[in-house]
């Protein structure tokens, strides 16, 4: 390597600022804000958000790369096998928005019980008695695909509005679970049930709460929309392939969904010809469950104290 090394943050997002305090010199000195995906020598660190494909082509591009930190819960945009081959550590940041991912759910499950939006629209349309929409939540079986951290907040939000919360998550075994402190505090139980069918076919509305990986891509698709509960909703705020869109689309055209709120798509932002644009009884938000000013503040952080571990261990190794 050539030259001074460089930590290019290529996320929008992240404070490059907020990355470098974290960082002892010479390497906080060498913190900038990129622009896209970087390429070229002399490039030892890449803090790489969502919108960038982390291929190993492109890590190819980067020969001194030696770690890449992923600065969203979600890792599909990196190729993790790609890097390993590399030997370039790959490491993610510090849960840094569960609150707020989980809040985002819960108003989406009460917009689709409650009609606030198609409400707002057919006010400002000039009618004043549309109040076909409107169903209690109280006593309602919330159903969450996964239950991790978000999984356990969106149940302690659900229990607190008197909500029936069940479960589905491969990792755990069937029966009652009581969430832990550190996810929540649900004051009550949740039931885990032992399949995704045996979960959509009890809930009122199901909320997704899984990563993307190869086993979870398309997971709520045609077959297992046909097992969902007649005039039940879908919430998704995870990501957008996990659901198979032309499928949702069609369970909502047919009427069998009641609903959906989707804050994650397939193509993200869609085109102007998307079809879920157009799909009918659906709440849409632009990936924005994660935000809050605080949450930047935390995501950034997060990233720089992650970045100084993988650097320390560098040195520790030489």
């Amino acid at each position: 390597m050539t030259g001074t090394p460089a930590i290019v943050v290529a996320d929008e997002i992240v404070d490059a600022a907020a990355v470098a305090s974290e960082l002892p010199e010479p390497w906080a000195g060498a913190v900038r804000a990129g622009d896209g995906l970087p390429s070229g020598d002399g490039i030892v660190a890449l803090l790489a958000g969502p919108g960038t494909d982390v291929s190993g082509a492109a890590m190819d591009r980067l020969p001194d790369l030696r770690a890449i930190v992923v600065t969203s819960m979600g890792w599909d945009h990196v190729d993790t096998e790609a890097a390993r081959s590399r030997d370039v550590a790959v490491v993610g940041v510090d849960p840094y928005c569960v609150d707020e991912v989980a809040e985002h759910a819960v108003a989406l499950v009460l917009d689709l019980f409650r009609g606030v939006t198609w409400l707002d629209a057919t006010v400002r349309a000039g009618s004043w008695d549309d109040r076909r929409l409107g169903r209690p939540v109280r006593g309602a079986a919330l159903g969450l695909v996964g239950f991790g951290r978000i999984g356990a907040a969106v149940a302690w939000r659900a229990g607190g509005l008197g909500m029936v919360v069940s479960a589905y998550d491969p990792l755990l075994e069937p029966g009652t679970r009581t969430a832990a402190p550190e996810e929540g505090g649900f004051p009550g139980t949740v039931a885990v049930v032992p399949s995704l069918q045996d979960l959509v076919a009890s809930s009122d509305v199901v909320s997704v709460h899984v990563p993307l990986r190869p086993e979870t891509k398309g997971l709520i698709d045609k077959s297992l929309l046909a097992h969902f509960r007649e005039g039940s909703y879908l919430v998704n705020v995870s990501r957008g392939e996990v659901v198979t869109e032309p499928a949702l689309g069609e369970a909502l055209r047919e009427g069998r969904l009641a609903g959906a709120a989707l804050d994650v798509l397939a193509h993200e932002p869609p085109g102007p010809d998307d079809p879920v644009l157009a799909f009918p009884r659906t709440v849409l938000t632009p990936h924005a469950a994660w935000y809050s000013p605080a949450a930047i503040d935390r995501l950034s952080h997060s990233a720089g104290r992650a970045l100084a571990r993988v650097l320390a261990d560098a040195e520790a190794a030489r």
